[in-house]
């Protein structure tokens, strides 16, 4: 992403969670709880309210401000999603009342600092292509012939066995309005792992730790249908 950064979307844990509070949220989903600081010896939330201040999110009163009302309704909207999406480190979250748009946190500093955005899905679109390159990937010749293919008992080893490297992409979705609430449950939780092994694209299914070849259009189709993207983005960037 080359855009000129906003520092006000940029937070820490604590900065979230305090603003969160204001709409009575006390979970991030996908991030770590409030725990994690709350019982710090220092004063993590004081800290946390001088940064707002200086961010002009909250005045010196501690009054919420303009630009600070539209971070939290930011935050809230985040907060309610029943859906999510992970990919690598960007949480996407999903709006019943907004189809059109996507709340979606970065991590930029892992445990440290975040993004808070709300982008057109055209644009969250643009920023999976633009930032991983599975995604931008060109398919192979032989990938139009095929969606998914099993791999033989040697490669899936030697799959097993091989140390992955960039490029890597991590693609979760939860959703949590569905039940059972467990892992192993499809319609709840699913996890696919997307890398190269030579030329060849390959997908494991983490919860059930099933290897298997896919080509680049089941990967555009998983994402496109799990992101709710109109296909009419394919002719923009495919």
């Amino acid at each position: 992403m080359t855009q000129q950064l906003d520092p006000n979307d940029y937070f820490s844990l604590e900065e979230m969670y305090l603003l969160l509070a204001a709409t009575d949220g006390n979970v991030l989903f996908g991030f770590p709880g409030k725990e994690v600081f709350i019982l710090r010896d220092d004063d993590p939330m004081a800290y946390a309210q001088q940064q707002l201040i200086a961010k002009e999110i909250l005045t010196p009163e501690g009054a919420v401000t303009k630009s600070g009302a539209f971070v939290i309704n930011k935050l809230s909207a985040y907060h309610r999603s029943k859906k999510y999406v992970r990919c690598n480190n960007i949480m996407f979250s999903f709006q019943e009342d907004n189809t059109e748009e996507v709340v979606l946190i970065i991590e930029a500093e892992k445990n440290k600092y975040y993004r808070l955005l709300v982008l057109s899905k055209a644009h969250a679109l643009k920023v999976l292509y633009d930032g991983f390159p599975l995604i931008a990937r060109e398919p192979g010749i032989d990938e139009k012939t095929f969606l998914t293919t099993e791999l033989t008992n040697q490669e899936k080893n030697e799959i097993k066995a091989m140390e992955l490297s960039e490029p890597v992409f991590n693609f979760e979705v939860f959703h949590l309005d569905k039940y059972p609430a467990e892992i192993t449950e499809p319609s709840f939780y699913q996890n696919w792992l997307f890398f190269l092994y030579g030329d060849k694209l390959i997908s494991l299914d983490v919860a059930r730790q099933q290897y298997q070849q896919v080509s680049q259009y089941w990967l555009m189709k998983v994402v496109f249908d799990e992101m709710e993207f109109p296909y009419k983005e394919v002719a923009q960037h495919g």
